[in-house]
């Protein structure tokens, strides 16, 4: 599974490598029964299901991917098989992350060797050099016939359509190399030879997009004497031009082809796209930006913007069905010598389409909401110190020192070292979330011409750059950006960040977990014993790929990375943690609770931004003391607290009042969230004597977001967590877990899942009658003190 998969691999080890192909119109029972509503998009519940359906039948399941998607599937299956519910061959997850530094190239190699020595133990003999060479010789051969059938289909009296070069293509996952080899050169050698030539030369248009590989799309596109060029000719030239010399070196990197592609910029691939179209002496790009392809979307965006305006551009939108293909058929035609194309307005936008007027200032404020109540001291001390602080910021800046912003889970200790100010993405969209910015914004977003269905919560800042309205007197344009690739779009946001605002961007690369056994109980472990519990190769990675941004970072400001400064970085951050965990523990352990998360979110995160200074582990320190001195004298959030709740997900700034709505009417208490939660058990990493500070850094953030959404990993925490401050429920949003919310009902902790993302506006009130439905709906068992089993909450520690 996943592309590209390495078939040559598979064949040389003596084992039929057979291909799994998503099909959007598949039903997906098995997977309905046993996991629900898993988190992985229709391509991937396609391909949980196959291999569901398969049990145990195949020799063994390899996956190949670089995305998130790729290992969550994964991830899924492993989980499913801990649990006992599926019984699966043996599985193994080949990781192939795909940018273009050196340290990638080197860990890329690392998993093929791994690989290598996993499939050498399935297939019962070992696979030498000599064997990959002959597999590969195989593959080579059918790839000069891929291109044959490209390069016919994309003649101008071709006697091909693009339906049947897909169909011809992907009939190789089914057939294996050596069948299909042999189909394709009958195809060649016999039916191109007799077919006839078409009358004149066919009109043409080139598919791009999400999902190019679909048959019945060519199919529908083509029913008007079309043909259909896939995009970068969808796979034909991927394949082996010649075999080298090295062709385990040569599968590593050709995973840049494919990988390469997703992690390009979005200037990148329009002008890889309108390049082929001219190549072709096409006028017309058809792009599918199905549901759930953030990076499709936010190229359709683009390509809409920035394509010649001689260039016709049709964006498809909705969900992949083939059902949908009369609709296609039948209801639309394109004109190459329009710059428009009519479809359904509620499937297509032309490039045409005028964007959208930016509201006025304020219009996106509309409404009221009802303001949280603070309890806590220290919240208001740290919001203040927050604004003072970004004020000395941005002083800062306008007197020339670098500025940077960096994602949440970007390695900040290095720019805290070396005394560069930074912003962290998240924080920014905080602040825009609870100004309820979030509209004005987006539409300043899609008035340059970027998506607005793209990952809010990372590009409030780019949509500040480019707004009128700005919270905070604005964040200053930035000189340096950071990001970790966690997700699909990520590398699409921060490459048009930095081309907005000059900045320079320092990527760096996500890798996975490959283990199809690793440690549950990972809080217990990572703090002191990081290095035994997280793979090498992955510290490895990502300590390499530090070392890189240091380099850069020195050459861009002149500023010196001091080893000494960051080891004590490192030394506050650890005390910062240890006195979350201290106020996490005092918390749990008290009824009535002495805050709620409306306090210990923001006053956790505000010194989670400055980690690593002496003011933020005082601050970690303040906090705990003033939940102490409350716990001490019986102050709770409401007199008699009658119900604990926890607050999955991200943190709903536009709106912290929902989590006070209960407390007088119900004595409910949101005591639980992943800010405080996290923050007491993520971050510490001691490094002892001859370790490297460095590597020791890179274990926390191999594993960030792993905690909080990954299969397994996260599902136990959050347990762990529920169990440890006694809630009686949890109410989630919609970036949270499936998997973690079926763990947690699986513990008999009842979960409500309200529909909302962590920026929404305009949802507040049907959000509150959900959750009052759901607290009315409790069993009374659960609150009663005179049940059995539930300690009356008074008199307990």
């Amino acid at each position: 599974m996943g592309h590209p998969a390495p078939g040559e691999l598979v064949l040389a080890g003596g084992l039929a490598p057979v291909q799994l192909v998503a099909d959007p119109d598949s039903p997906t029972p098995i997977l309905d029964e046993v996991a629900g509503d898993v988190r992985v998009g229709w391509r991937g519940r396609s391909h949980l299901e196959q291999i569901l359906a398969l049990g145990s039948a195949p020799a063994a399941i390899l996956m190949a991917g670089s995305t998130t998607e790729d290992v969550r599937v994964f991830s899924v299956l492993r989980e499913l098989e801990r649990g006992g519910e599926v019984r699966l061959p043996a599985c193994h997850y080949l990781d192939l992350p795909g940018l273009t530094h050196r340290t990638s190239a080197v860990y890329r190699r690392r998993r093929l060797a791994a690989a290598i020595s996993w499939l050498s133990s399935v297939a019962g003999r070992e696979i030498t050099p000599a064997s990959v060479q002959a597999a590969c010789e195989v593959f080579a051969a059918r790839d000069a016939l891929l291109r044959v059938v490209r390069d016919e289909r994309c003649s101008s009296g071709a006697r091909l359509t693009g339906h049947a070069a897909i169909v011809a293509r992907q009939a190789g996952a089914a057939l294996g190399p050596v069948r299909h080899l042999a189909l394709l050169r009958d195809l060649v050698d016999e039916s191109f030879a007799s077919a006839p030539a078409p009358d004149g030369a066919s009109r043409r248009l080139i598919l791009s997009g999400s999902t190019q590989e679909e048959p019945w799309l060519y199919r529908a596109l083509e029913r008007d004497g079309l043909v259909v060029l896939g995009a970068h000719d969808q796979g034909e030239t991927d394949g082996w031009t010649h075999v080298p010399s090295d062709p385990i070196g040569a599968i590593a990197d050709r995973v840049l082809d494919h990988a390469g592609r997703s992690a390009a910029s979005d200037g990148l691939v329009v002008d890889a796209l309108v390049a082929q179209a001219r190549d072709h002496d096409v006028q017309t790009i058809v792009h599918a930006a199905w549901d759930g392809d953030e990076v499709a979307a936010w190229d359709a965006a683009r390509l809409t913007r920035m394509a010649p305006r001689e260039m016709a551009v049709v964006t498809l939108a909705g969900a992949p069905h083939s059902a949908r293909a009369e609709e296609f058929g039948s209801s639309w035609h394109i004109d190459d010598n329009r710059a428009g194309s009519t479809i359904p307005a509620a499937t297509v936008t032309g490039q045409s389409t005028p964007p959208p007027a930016r509201p006025t200032p304020g219009a996106s404020a509309a409404g009221t909401v009802p303001r949280s109540r603070k309890v806590l001291a220290v919240t208001d001390e740290f919001s203040s110190y927050q604004r003072e602080w970004f004020q000395e910021v941005t002083a800062r800046v306008r007197a020339g020192e670098p500025f940077a912003v960096v994602g949440a889970d970007y390695p900040h200790e290095i720019l805290r070292a070396m005394d560069i100010p930074y912003v962290v993405t998240q924080w920014w969209s905080s602040i825009v979330g609870a100004k309820r910015l979030t509209a004005s914004n987006g539409a300043a977003l899609e008035a340059a011409g970027y998506s607005t269905r793209v990952e809010a919560y990372s590009t409030q800042g780019l949509a500040s750059h480019l707004a009128d309205e700005q919270p905070w007197g604005g964040l200053p344009a930035p000189d340096i950006l950071g990001a970790t690739l966690g997700t699909a779009p990520t590398h699409r946001i921060y490459t048009a960040w930095a081309r907005e605002t000059g900045a320079r961007y320092y990527p760096l690369e996500r890798s996975a977990e490959t283990r199809w056994r690793i440690p549950v109980d990972w809080w217990n472990q990572l703090p002191q014993q990081w290095e035994e519990t997280l793979e090498a190769e992955r510290l490895d990675l990502l300590r390499d790929e530090m070392v890189g941004v240091v380099r850069g970072l020195e050459a861009q400001t002149g500023r010196r990375f001091d080893e000494s400064r960051f080891a004590e970085v490192l030394a506050l951050a650890n005390e910062q943690a240890a006195y979350y965990r201290e106020a996490r523990d005092l918390l749990a352990a008290t009824v009535p609770a002495p805050a709620g998360v409306v306090d210990t979110m923001p006053a956790t995160m505000v010194p989670q931004w400055h980690r690593g200074t002496e003011w933020a582990r005082d601050a970690a320190r303040s906090l705990r003391d003033e939940l102490a001195d409350r716990a001490s004298r019986g102050e709770g959030v409401v007199p008699r607290e009658q119900l604990r709740l926890m607050w999955v997900g991200r943190g709903l700034w536009g709106d912290t009042a929902l989590y006070q709505h209960l407390e007088q009417s119900h004595g409910a208490v949101f005591v639980w969230s992943m800010y405080l939660g996290l923050a007491a058990d993520g971050y510490e990493r001691q490094c002892g004597e001859g370790q490297d500070p460095l590597r020791a850094l890179a274990s926390r953030f191999v594993t960030m977001g792993d905690e909080l959404r990954m299969p397994t990993w996260a599902g136990a925490w959050h347990v762990k967590e529920a169990r440890q401050h006694a809630v009686d429920a949890a109410v989630a949003i919609a970036d949270a877990d499936p998997f973690v919310l079926r763990s947690l009902e699986k513990a008999g902790i009842p979960v409500l899942r309200l529909p909302i993302e962590n920026l929404s506006t305009g949802g507040e009130e049907s959000a509150r009658r959900a959750l009052e439905r759901f607290v009315d709906g409790l069993d009374p068992a659960r609150t009663d003190p005179s049940s059995t089993g539930k300690s009356d909450r008074s008199t307990r520690p």
